[in-house]
């Protein structure tokens, strides 16, 4: 205590905030306030937070292991609901240990309890801690509890995709630019085997400089045989970017994506869905037997060479699409530049060199196992540490 017994001092001030588990950024606010004079008792703490600490706690399930009177979540302080799908909610939250802003994911509460919902939750963390990328949203943490399961996940402060068209078409340029980005993070998925199946503007997010990372692997399928989720992918993506194979229930693949990517881009350039209708069935027949309206309809200034791309992007039959996403980048940001595909140099293209193989010896939420031996960093050298003990 000070020399004036009736003021807590700074430090046991910020003791105090830390307690109550005040957010961060409001510390400081917090310690003037409980410092003012005079200190009066008697007066419930309620009643002395200051109107800029008085953060309404975020309405979230019962069923969470979730101090009501705090708002915190096994180590993070929520913010804000920020988003809502239909098997999770996404919260704002600072995790308190690092003073570090996150995303967390947690199941809805009518799927709390039911094991297949539960699984589709670990199968995301797997697949996303499995697809190390640059331009994947990382994952922070994963836990399951009785009551549902968590993902944390970084805070992408731009937004989404769907939130930045709201100010209207992007510029080829810009275009470009994010197409090359989500490509190779979309490539790394189907070099592991793993088709996203619900490729649309809301699950590309930005961070605050505009940098595009692919998120929302929740009904991804893994090709490898993994974990799969008995329902159907059909029933599942958004009508808007439903393939036709997948809206006729049909094998689905990496040229699926692709399709989804070119109603993106689509939709980049000239603001609006290529298909509306009177309802979401009418939606999914146009997708099955028409073909995307030409970007030159609304905007004229388009060049022919991009409607091109976006045509065989998104063709009816899979294997009229382009041979992967890589290919689809390339004659895109070709298609900007007008040139052709054939005259383009294809080491130019930042993400072209993505498709050199790499090694990552990371095993996600696998510890590793004597099978990866061969890719433990430091392993000669330990070897040669321990032979030398034996002579």
């Amino acid at each position: 205590m000070e020399a004036d017994e009736r003021r807590p001092s700074r430090q046991l001030a910020g003791l105090l905030a830390e307690c109550l588990e005040i957010p961060p950024d409001q510390h400081e606010t917090f310690i003037t306030f409980a410092r003012q004079e005079p200190y009066t008792s008697g007066v419930s703490f309620s009643t002395l937070t200051p109107p800029e600490l008085q953060t309404p706690v975020p309405s979230i399930p019962q069923q969470l292991t979730y101090q009501a009177a705090t708002g915190t979540l096994r180590g993070y302080q929520l913010l804000e609901r920020i988003g809502e799908g239909r098997f999770g909610v996404v919260y704002r939250a600072v995790q308190l240990g690092v003073r570090r802003e996150v995303a967390i994911k947690v199941v809805q509460p009518a799927y709390a309890n039911q094991a297949e919902f539960i699984r589709r939750f670990e199968m995301e963390a797997q697949i996303v801690a499995r697809l190390e990328h640059p331009h994947i949203v990382p994952l922070y943490d994963y836990w399951r509890e009785a009551s549902g399961a968590y993902l944390v996940m970084r805070w992408m402060r731009g937004g989404s995709l769907k939130d930045s068209l709201s100010n209207g078409p992007w510029s080829l340029a810009d275009t470009a630019l994010l197409i090359n980005q989500v490509a190779g993070g979309l490539f790394v998925a189907h070099r592991q085997g793993v088709v996203h199946r619900d490729i649309k503007p809301a699950n590309i997010l930005l961070d605050e400089g505009g940098t595009a990372y692919l998120s929302d692997f929740g009904i991804a399928k893994d090709l490898t045989g993994e974990g799969q989720i008995t329902q159907t992918g059909a029933a599942l993506t958004s009508p808007s970017y439903s393939t036709p194979e997948q809206a006729l229930e049909q094998p689905v693949t990496s040229q699926s994506d692709l399709y989804s990517l070119g109603i993106v881009i689509y939709e980049l350039l000239t603001g609006q869905q290529p298909f509306t209708g009177s309802s979401l069935a009418a939606v999914i027949q146009k997708h099955i037997n028409e073909p995307l309206p030409a970007v030159q309809s609304l905007r004229p200034d388009i060049p022919v060479a991009i409607d091109e791309v976006i045509q065989k992007a998104t063709a009816k039959n899979p294997t009229d699409r382009y041979n992967d996403v890589l290919t689809l980048a390339e004659a895109f940001e070709a298609a900007v530049a007008g040139q052709s595909v054939l005259e383009r140099d294809r080491s130019a293209i930042e993400v072209i060199s993505l498709k050199e193989e790499i090694t990552n010896p990371y095993r996600g939420l696998r510890p590793f196992q004597e099978a990866d031996a061969s890719v433990f960093f430091g392993r000669q050298a330990l070897t040669k540490q321990l032979a030398a003990h034996l002579q």
